[in-house]
């Protein structure tokens, strides 16, 4: 439970970009920007979160793989 007398710092993060770059955000020297959502790939930050891990997602991801968007 925080109160008033407790130190806590809220960050929101927010990443953007298709899903197929799973590569870790880097600064230009190569070093891995800061932020829990620059550490791992797109694809890997979604499959820790939908249901059925990485094994679902490859099977969406065939599922939909021929199906054209407009």
């Amino acid at each position: 439970m925080l109160t008033d007398t407790d130190d806590y710092v809220l960050t929101f993060e927010y990443r953007s970009g298709a899903i197929e770059n799973d590569e870790i955000l880097t600064d230009d020297t190569g070093v891995p920007l800061k932020g829990i959502l620059n550490q791992n790939g797109i694809q890997t930050q979604i499959c820790d979160i939908l249901e059925g891990g990485r094994p679902a997602f490859k099977l969406r991801q065939n599922k939909y793989a021929g199906i054209q968007h407009d």
